[in-house]
């Protein structure tokens, strides 16, 4: 009997709490969230490395799968959250040595004006980095903080064009190292968005 009055007071709360779901009007087609895929490339320059045998200047490519979460209805500038997957090679130090990145994560990107074909935006962004190095085993394992400042130049509505500068701070811990490796890096991308 109690098993009974357990399973009946269980399925009670479930149709109480699925009852909005199944109660909801049909959602305006304005309310539509948008989602983006893109590409961007662009070439790279560590400004300050630590220590600063770690590769300098290259090149990088990211791709971009983006949510539009804000500025639905129009009457709010739009605000995209994406994930972002990227890779770069780096060469040109001083030691000439070679390396690649691996990087993925989390961004949001807010335009900051409406109703125009030409709409600059600002971002953020928290990626995890695989660094590697040609001819040594393994990679290092770190985190990227990224900000950017750049121009949306909508061609229609389904299609978009952008340039941006980024700036990221890179850290590389180690481990039985009292100091972790660093890197402050700009980027210069241009690329483009498809909305489906």
């Amino acid at each position: 009997m109690k098993i009974f009055k357990k399973l009946s007071l269980t399925s009670l709360l479930i149709i109480i709490g699925l009852q909005p779901i199944f109660s909801q009007n049909k959602i305006d087609s304005s309310d539509r969230v948008n989602k983006y895929f893109g590409v961007e490339i662009g070439p790279k320059l560590n400004l300050k490395t630590s220590p600063d045998t770690l590769a300098g200047s290259g090149f990088g490519i990211m791709l971009d799968y983006s949510w539009q979460v804000g500025g639905l209805n129009g009457k709010k500038c739009r605000t995209y959250i994406s994930i972002p997957l990227g890779y770069s090679f780096m060469v040109d130090n001083k030691n000439h040595e070679k390396g690649s990145v691996l990087n993925y994560g989390w961004a949001i990107t807010h335009e900051l004006s409406k109703d125009s074909n030409n709409v600059p935006f600002i971002g953020y962004g928290i990626l995890l980095n695989q660094y590697r190095f040609d001819g040594i085993k393994g990679s290092i394992f770190g985190h990227q903080s990224r900000f950017e400042l750049g121009i949306n130049h909508y061609l229609s509505s389904k299609f978009v064009i952008y340039g941006k500068l980024n700036y990221s701070y890179l850290r590389f811990p180690s481990l039985y190292d009292s100091k972790s490796k660093s890197m402050h890096q700009m980027e210069i991308k241009f690329g483009a968005r498809i909305l489906f």
